[in-house]
């Protein structure tokens, strides 16, 4: 179904694997990653880009973490997967975003229809114009949801993704003077600390970066 919808609609599509499960309470295989040979797995990233199309570029990077449940570096949550994620705009950049394109945040098996991703390319969307304050920068969808196939399509519930961000609010992407990095607050437990509190932002970002390595 993505692939109907998003078939060499994209400039960029960016994949981050993680080496844990959400849960953290077990380690995962790579994927895309050729662990005995120490390099990408190309026929499985052929088959992937095969999905997108040939004017799309599909890249993997991998995202790596010591954190587990048993030695209590796991207790923040889904912290790890949020890291994971902040690779996904770093490899915007690095594919050439500009603040005039727009972005698409979603899960592997999640998509808008392909005439709304046509829309996004073409039309002139007031949320998308040049020169916003992005303070309120995504078009986000309400989804159909359905469970293992389908004809299962559950009633009484939606899904408010993926999410649709122009390039001008992305972080690096737009102009930092305008809108500088976030100062973002973490809540554990219900206690907020404010940002910094809990671990060095200069020592996350080196940890992304570390821990992100190139697949293509």
């Amino acid at each position: 179904a993505v692939s109907t919808e998003a078939y060499n609609i994209f400039h960029t599509v960016a994949f981050v694997e993680g080496n844990n499960t959400i849960s953290m309470k077990q380690s995962r295989n790579w994927t895309y990653w050729d662990n005995e040979n120490d390099r990408p797995e190309a026929a499985k990233l052929q088959k992937l880009s095969q999905l997108y199309g040939p004017k799309t570029k599909v890249s993997v990077d991998f995202y790596t973490t010591t954190r587990t449940i048993k030695d209590g570096t796991g207790k923040y949550g889904i912290l790890h997967e949020t890291m994971q994620r902040d690779g996904i705009t770093k490899r915007w950049k690095r594919n050439g975003m500009q603040p005039s394109d727009v972005g698409v945040i979603s899960d592997s098996d999640e998509t808008f229809t392909r005439d709304f991703l046509r829309a996004l390319q073409i039309c002139d969307i007031p949320n998308f114009r040049p020169g916003q304050n992005c303070f309120a920068p995504k078009i986000y969808s309400s989804s159909v949801m359905f469970e293992e196939s389908p004809d299962c399509v559950t009633v009484q519930r939606r899904w408010h993704h993926p999410d649709s961000i122009l390039g001008e609010c992305v972080e690096d992407i737009g102009d930092r003077n305008l809108h500088p990095t976030a100062l973002r607050e973490w809540t554990n437990n219900g206690n907020t600390t404010s940002h910094g509190h809990r671990v060095n932002p200069s020592h996350l970002e080196a940890e992304v970066a570390k821990d992100m390595l190139s697949g293509s």
